[in-house]
């Protein structure tokens, strides 16, 4: 994990509640033009951009869920997974992996043991984390009906 191990390995790995310093950030958001670019950007690579579709009232919704240790969490193993062909559990680097796994790499996830009879599957064609060679390794993996359904938007 590289540089991010330390800042893994000092978080507490339960949510923490930030409502605190929403008002904080809700007031940078406001006045700090390179602090609301920043924000975007991060909400940009976690959900893709379509400014046609992007409401500015639903940026305090987006706020109760971003940051906060979870989704930290998540955008970096994203990140992980960005850089692999693999799909592994989250890589908190050897020493945490050997406290929470037992191992010094974690697991690969089993999606062969993903027994439901029908899948959905919704993606989008522009989609740089789960692009189309992903989608049909994918459906090579998973036992059961796997309906792929691409939304043609050109930013999706």
């Amino acid at each position: 994990m590289g540089l991010l191990e330390p800042l893994f390995r000092n978080i507490p790995q339960s949510t923490v509640d930030l409502t605190p310093i929403f008002p904080y950030i809700a007031e940078q958001l406001e006045i700090n033009e390179f602090f609301r670019l920043l924000y975007m950007f991060g909400l940009t690579l976690l959900a893709g951009s379509n400014s046609r579709e992007f409401i500015p009232e639903n940026l305090y919704r987006l706020m109760a869920h971003f940051p906060n240790t979870l989704s930290l969490q998540i955008f970096s193993h994203m990140g992980q997974r960005y850089l692999s062909d693999q799909l592994y559990r989250f890589d908190y680097g050897p020493v945490e992996n050997i406290r929470v796994y037992g191992t010094i790499k974690p697991s690969y996830y089993n999606i062969s043991k993903i027994t439901n009879p029908y899948m959905i599957l919704w993606h989008g064609s522009m989609d740089f984390i789960a692009d189309n060679i992903d989608i049909v390794r994918l459906r090579q993996h998973l036992s059961g009906m796997l309906n792929v359904i691409d939304l043609l938007f050109e930013t999706f």
